[in-house]
């Protein structure tokens, strides 16, 4: 059966983080922080053994719900999607299937403090409004779940529902829960809907949000399933686009996507990515910069994209100059 998230190309970057597809190679390294007392708290499901969290684990309808965060090759924690129907009068029903999703993560409290919580959360956010084309979002904790609850609110979520001794908690009886949610236009607009918005922090937010969706662009545009789709590629090249390639050509719209999607060779070697980063220029124009490695070949680039509607980024500017051995000398 398949599952929202088979939509998008994965491995997918951010700044700093890789979010991949959960499989069961993955069981002991989210195990090792699963198993904390401070984490299985919290936790929905906490499991006393292994082998209860193995069985747990490798179910298969969790697996496919999940999502690993990568920090240079160690795992630090996970994100859950499960994809839900909407509530709808009977006549209209079939319209709410599969448009809103629940959200979930766990992290290493090792590598709290950091922002890389926020990093991850904030792009499977992007995707689910973006790519996966969701128009709700909701996310449910404990009132005691201090860090998750400030997690939502950084990320614009609106608390909607406090019960009261609502929960039961496996040792704390009975809890007061939180249940905060996000709409596709709210993600678009300053986050918050509140207060929140019009502040600094707000206002970075907002900032790190677009960069983190034009990055997550970048990647697909990268990707060697969208090089080899004509019709894919063109998606995210804008009508005005233009390119000084690292081979020193110059290309525009026309020519460029049946150009790269000519190149492409089944079981190719991917582009390799390092030390991607992004600019917001002004709101709805995102500057990236990083180096690429491609059949040997090393190039600075540098991309400009445009946001054209909300999660959907087109990029109208590309850059490339070759690097190392292969660079011409001189200024």
């Amino acid at each position: 059966m398949s599952h929202p998230l088979d939509a998008v190309e994965w491995p997918v970057r951010t700044g700093r983080l890789l979010l991949r597809r959960a499989t069961g190679d993955d069981l002991d390294s989210t195990w090792a922080f699963r198993r904390l007392p401070q984490v299985q708290d919290w936790l929905g499901a906490a499991t006393e053994t292994y082998g209860a969290y193995r069985e747990l684990y490798l179910r298969e309808d969790r697996l496919a719900s999940l999502l690993i965060v990568d920090l240079d090759g160690r795992v630090i924690g996970d994100l859950m999607l499960k994809a839900e129907n909407g509530w709808a009068q009977e006549e209209v029903a079939d319209q709410a299937k599969g448009t809103q999703g629940e959200l979930g993560w766990t992290f290493d409290p090792a590598f709290g403090g950091k922002g890389y919580a926020t990093e991850a959360v904030r792009a499977l956010i992007g995707l689910c409004f973006g790519p996966l084309g969701l128009r709700r979002l909701h996310a449910d904790c404990f009132s005691g779940n201090e860090p998750s609850w400030r997690l939502m609110e950084r990320l614009g979520m609106r608390r909607e529902l406090h019960s009261v001794k609502e929960s039961l908690h496996r040792t704390k009886g009975w809890l007061d829960g939180f249940s905060y949610a996000l709409l596709a236009e709210e993600w678009d607009a300053v986050p918050g809907g509140q207060a929140a918005g019009q502040n600094a922090a707000g206002r970075q937010v907002a900032a790190d949000r677009q960069v983190a969706e034009a990055i997550a662009a970048e990647y697909e545009s990268l990707s060697p399933a969208c090089r080899a789709d004509v019709a894919r590629l063109q998606r995210l090249l804008a009508p005005d686009f233009h390119e000084f390639g690292a081979s020193g050509g110059e290309f525009g719209y026309e020519s460029t996507a049946e150009l790269v999607a000519e190149s492409a060779v089944p079981g190719d070697e991917p582009i390799t990515v390092e030390n991607m980063r992004g600019q917001l220029l002004a709101s709805g124009l995102v500057m990236l910069k990083y180096t690429s490695e491609y059949r040997g070949r090393r190039s600075n680039r540098t991309s400009l994209w445009r946001r054209v509607a909300p999660g959907r980024w087109q990029i109208f500017h590309h850059q490339g100059t070759i690097t190392g051995p292969d660079a011409p000398a001189g200024p």
